[in-house]
């Protein structure tokens, strides 16, 4: 749609005519909601004599013009009201110009009728705000200053300012960077602001920070605003999409005692100086229990035995929160289960680290028992789901149960307290060979929240023959996922329509060499879905991707793609489901671990109708890096074995990082431990993400 145009322009206001203006500039121009009759506006002149006011106009009275006498003369920089008595005004030039009358931070409490000026420890006597944000719903205000950002706890009443911590580096009060803009996501109470070149976002105001954006060399940010974030600077004006896949601090993760689990905490730092986690253990009930600070080595990987970590209690469950001061951040927890002193293992299988997540999520269920062989026909398939609530105070949601043919199977409402966590019956209740999905629904659609289901495939003597998560996603209008016959798999492709209407989805069956091997189209009733078997279209052996994509462009497809590896009994021996990504190419992190013997297989398909020039680096523990470069024809793939050690200088009992440049590249890490007799003891797959 083209924007609206005016094409008359009334001047309402014009100090510069003033003698001894002429160099008067506009700072702000705001209205409220509350105030629905004022337009309000400020302006300063550092040039050719310092000036300035803060004007009120009365859109009703064909903007009668009122300027606070205590006012006048300052430089008007910013300015915020909070409510209809209370307006903060930042007075200020630069530094260089600076003394204790030009600069300050100032206050009313009648409309503006009178003022006072905030005398604060914290604030220096020269302080230049840029910009001012109110947070309404907890009542706070952050000023973005040419010394750093701050906060004003209770501010419709208080006067006593805090220095917001840095950007990039710990420490309460830490923050001495200039400030240009700051903004206030109101739907989730998330704070960015901007220095230099870069735009950064903390989740518990401004304790903490990750960055979301990195402009060019020269870019500055002058301000970001809501409803989506959009970002203006002297390039122009950009909306801010952030990608999921890029963690924010805090960010979390689950550790579980049940089933003598070991918990390996596996961190990854992507960056190129080393960096700085803490980690915070919650128990069952969302009560912190210990706190660990360690530092990351540049572009390297650093594994916690969480089962270690004061807190951790076997046979209960509960949360790892991760703070951190950068968005070079990844990684995962990993859990393995073994009864005969780790000869052999009964599963692994790794949850990646995410941030919260609101809003409705999907995940699926499945009662089926994957295996073929008769002797096995007791064994059960277990699905549960947790659910942890991220935010500050109990939270309620919903969970609806829905069968593949799109009927509704269960409803159940439950309560989950402030940072607590609670697994439930997802799905094995509905009894044996069933499938369908879980819609999580939250009370608050804002409430913050993780939801992660589960699947044990548990013998009839109480050993398991595997176990592997799915993390619930918001549905898209269509996904990349990808599919193998690799080891002897078989490879089942789950769709999901998760809408109330019917939905026509195709599907585009791709192998590693570029053919296109199958297309098909299924046409799916409402919040029904369909199975198919992908392996069943490629060759013996061979990889490949699927295009999964609605026809009427509506975001309600879910899928995932499942694969299964069978002894020569049909026995299960392994299996793990691949869940699509929340974006595709540019440059993306992984890490590679070579302890137990274990293959890593880094998968790689080009999305893209033209040729992709791939670069993979592999890191080893002397972050000592090996390139390889080649190029991806459109529609292609190749699987790189990191374990070959000839080719990417990695040595067995050792671990590092993997990075991946290049453009609509669908990329994941398979570990995969064999067993001695040529078979599979676990298969695990692990996240290359930006």
């Amino acid at each position: 749609n083209n924007p609206p145009t005016i094409d008359n322009w009334q001047t309402i206001d014009d100090p510069s005519l003033d003698p001894g203006r002429q160099f008067f500039q506009v700072t702000a121009i705001k209205t409220y909601s509350f105030l629905p009759t004022t337009l309000l506006a400020s302006f300063l002149q550092d040039e050719g004599g310092i000036d300035g006011e803060f004007s009120m106009y009365d859109t009703a009275n064909s903007f009668a013009k009122t300027t606070p006498a205590d006012l006048q003369g300052l430089p008007i920089r910013s300015f915020e009201v909070i409510n209809t008595s209370t307006i903060f005004v930042g007075a200020g030039v630069p530094a260089s110009n600076a003394t204790a009358s030009t600069n300050g931070i100032y206050r009313s409490t009648d409309s503006g009728v009178s003022w006072s000026e905030i005398i604060d420890t914290d604030l220096s006597s020269t302080v230049n705000t840029n910009e001012f944000a109110y947070d309404s719903a907890q009542d706070i205000l952050y000023a973005a200053a040419e010394d750093g950002l701050f906060r004003l706890l209770d501010a419709t009443t208080a006067t006593n300012w805090e220095r917001c911590n840095s950007f990039t580096s710990s420490g309460p009060g830490s923050g001495n960077e200039e400030v240009f803009t700051v903004a206030v996501d109101l739907s989730t109470g998330a704070l960015y602001a901007a220095s230099g070149r870069d735009v950064y976002r903390s989740n518990d105001n401004c304790d903490s920070w990750s960055r979301i954006y990195e402009g060019l060399d020269s870019e500055i940010t002058s301000t970001l605003f809501f409803d989506a974030l959009v970002q203006g600077s002297n390039t122009g004006f950009y909306a801010l999409e952030e990608n999921d896949d890029v963690l924010t601090s805090p960010s979390y993760v689950l550790w579980n005692g049940f089933l003598q689990m070991v918990n390996i905490l596996e961190l990854v730092n992507k960056g190129t100086s080393d960096l700085s986690v803490t980690i915070s253990l919650f128990d069952i009930n969302g009560v912190e229990q210990s706190e660990t600070t360690l530092d990351i080595s540049a572009q390297n990987q650093r594994d916690v035995i969480v089962n270690d970590l004061t807190g951790f209690s076997a046979d209960s469950y509960g949360l790892l929160r991760l703070t951190f001061s950068s968005a070079n951040l990844d990684g995962r927890m990993f859990f393995y289960r073994t009864l005969d002193s780790y000869q052999s293992y009964e599963f692994a299988y790794a949850l990646p680290l995410s941030n919260a997540r609101d809003g409705t999520s999907y995940v699926a269920f499945n009662t089926f028992n994957p295996s073929l062989n008769a002797a096995d026909s007791g064994d059960q398939v277990l699905n549960w789901l947790s659910i942890v609530n991220l935010s500050s105070e109990t939270e309620s949601f919903e969970i609806n149960r829905y069968g593949l043919d799109g009927t509704l199977l269960a409803t159940q409402n439950i309560g989950v307290q402030a940072f607590g966590r609670t697994d439930i019956d997802g799905g094995h209740g509905e009894g044996d060979n069933v499938v369908g999905y879980n819609e999580i629904v939250p009370a608050d659609p804002s409430a913050q929240y993780k939801a992660e289901l589960v699947r044990y495939g548990q013998r009839t003597d109480s050993t398991f023959a595997f176990a592997f998560p799915l993390v619930s996603t918001s549905a898209e209008d269509e996904h990349w996922v990808e599919i193998s016959a690799g080891g002897g798999a078989q490879n089942w492709l789950e769709v999901q329509n998760i809408g109330a209407d019917a939905q026509n989805v195709n599907l585009y069956f791709y192998d590693n060499n570029g053919n296109l091997v199958s297309l098909s189209n299924a046409a799916l009733g409402a919040r029904s879905g369909v199975h198919l078997d992908a392996s069943a279209v490629l060759g013996a052996g061979q990889s490949g991707a699927v295009h999964i994509q609605g026809t009427d462009d509506n975001d309600v497809l879910v899928a995932q793609s499942m694969f299964y590896f069978r002894d020569s009994s049909g026995s299960i021996e392994a299996m793990y489901g691949s869940q699509p990504p929340s974006s595709l190419g540019g440059t993306r992190w992984g890490s590679w671990n070579l302890f137990l013997n274990a293959y890593n297989w880094l998968r790689l398909f080009n999305t893209g109708d033209s040729t992709a020039d791939v670069v993979v680096t592999v890191y080893n523990g002397n972050n000592t890096p090996t390139e390889r470069a080649f190029a991806l024809a459109p529609k292609s793939g190749t699987d790189l074995g990191l374990h070959e050690t000839s080719s990417f200088a990695t040595s067995v009992d050792t671990y590092g990082s993997v990075k991946v440049e290049g453009s609509n590249l669908l990329t994941g890490l398979l570990r995969l431990r064999p067993t001695q007799s040529g078979g599979i003891d676990f298969a695990a797959p692990t996240a290359v993400r930006p």
